[in-house]
């Protein structure tokens, strides 16, 4: 399957996810208010960060070995056993311990859901390690056809537990860990499937495999945590500084706006796992290309959901929610710029030039954590989203620097399109119209 039509697929896929997530997002915050979905968003949001602070990189690793050299499965397989283990008996309840003082004051309200929640974190691993194997052979449909399922079971548990059997946050986070069970059982047995007879004689704990895999990962696991916490971290300030029903307005904001995000994320979906196989040159052309094209179907998605914002925000959650109109339209800009960083995190991973990608994370996460402690304090929930806008903005920037040292392509290659994309994009909307 090409690379356009496999972003295609996934981008479908999460288009259906959307469209799922709408009415979940409304059960939550129409019957449970600002408070109740600042609980609940809180409950997913930090075991997804501490669970991508525990892997260390490994999955990453893991799906860029296996992208390379199919044979190295049945480690791979054994490897990724071992660490799940190992998350369990550590991760899980490093994350018990320091959860509540993480959140400051309002750990003592959030208490009961914030442990209910930690069975979220090694579910999170799992469903990490379980994705390099399907990115790896090329499996995307299989793997995204499994993520819609799991999505329509938490709309059907949400609404169960808080419309027909009133419950309240403590069911939505119970609903969300069941949601990852369904996922999880069948992609394992898919997994099992895939082993061939030579696959399960190596199937076995590989030290020098974990150590490659160790040290490909530690390279970008410092910029991966620093994204993870330039994306998340402010609402752990929003939550700390401003209270549970001002996370849960935030929480919308950022919900809405990083609809957008599903276009770069499905190009980055395929693109690691391709640059991965092939050679510097094939990765000169193709990623330009591809940065350019993505860039501008988000610039035109941004454009529509910019002036439409406010009518979704009322027809979704209503006239409770409008304080998040303005966090959500100035985080919209900064979605848009860091398609350009994320389309390169993927190629620069590929590449295994994990360092650079790591130094340009760290500006942003550095402008992001200055920023968020003054603008939040001063302007509210305005101000952390300010703070994401300008820092996406400088992560890109650094991470297109990065690039052009490495392949000598210029900033502008990246962002203005050329004859040759026009031309490719007349021939795919042929191809489109063809088949109808």
């Amino acid at each position: 399957m090409s690379l356009f039509r496999q972003s295609f697929v996934t981008l479908a896929s999460r288009m259906v996810i959307t469209l799922v997530n709408i009415p979940i997002s409304m059960i939550i915050a129409r019957t449970l208010g600002a408070e109740g979905q600042g609980i609940y968003s809180a409950a997913v949001a930090l075991p997804s960060l501490w669970a991508g602070i525990g892997l260390c990189g490994l999955d990453a690793a893991h799906l860029y070995f296996l992208a390379r050299d199919r044979s190295v499965m049945g480690p791979v397989v054994a490897n990724s056993l071992v660490i799940l283990l190992g998350a369990v008996a550590v991760i899980f309840p490093a994350y018990i311990l320091l959860v509540r003082p993480l959140v400051g004051v309002q750990g003592a309200a959030l208490g009961p859901y914030l442990i209910l929640s930690a069975v979220v974190v090694p579910l999170i691993v799992a469903r990490h390690l379980a994705l390099c194997f399907y990115l790896a052979v090329g499996q995307v449909e299989k793997y995204n056809a499994l993520t819609v399922v799991a999505q329509l079971a938490l709309l059907l548990l949400v609404a169960l537990g808080l419309l027909v059997a009133r419950g309240g946050a403590h069911f939505a986070i119970i609903a969300y860990q069941v949601s990852l069970a369904v996922l999880l059982v069948p992609a394992l047995l898919w997994i099992r499937r895939q082993l061939t007879a030579e696959d399960r004689a190596g199937l076995h704990w590989s030290r020098p495999l974990f150590r490659d895999s160790l040290s490909y990962g530690m390279k970008g696991h410092l910029g991966s945590i620093l994204t993870q916490f330039s994306y998340r971290f402010d609402t752990i300030l929003v939550l700390r500084w401003l209270g549970t029903a001002a996370q849960g307005y935030y929480s919308i904001a950022v919900l809405l706006a990083e609809k957008l995000s599903h276009i770069t994320a499905s190009v980055q979906f395929v693109l690691f796992p391709r640059i991965s196989a092939v050679g510097s040159e094939e990765a000169d052309r193709i990623t330009p290309l591809v940065c350019r094209t993505t860039l501008a179907a988000v610039l035109m998605a941004g454009a529509v959901l910019l002036a439409t914002g406010k009518l979704l925000l009322w027809l979704f959650y209503g006239h409770g929610y409008d304080a998040s109109l303005a966090p959500f339209q100035a985080l919209l800009p900064g979605i848009v710029t860091l398609t350009v960083g994320n389309v390169l995190s993927a190629d620069l991973s590929g590449r295994n030039r994990r360092l650079e990608m790591t130094a340009a994370m760290a500006v942003g996460f550095g402008l992001n954590l200055v920023l968020n402690f003054f603008w939040i304090r001063r302007f509210g929930i305005l101000g952390a989203a300010l703070a994401s806008t300008a820092s996406y903005t400088a992560q890109s920037l650094v991470m297109a620097f990065f690039f052009w040292r490495i392949t000598g392509i210029p900033l502008y290659r990246l962002v203005v399109p050329g004859r040759e994309d026009i031309v490719l994009w007349r021939r795919v909307a042929e191809k489109a119209l063809r088949r109808r």
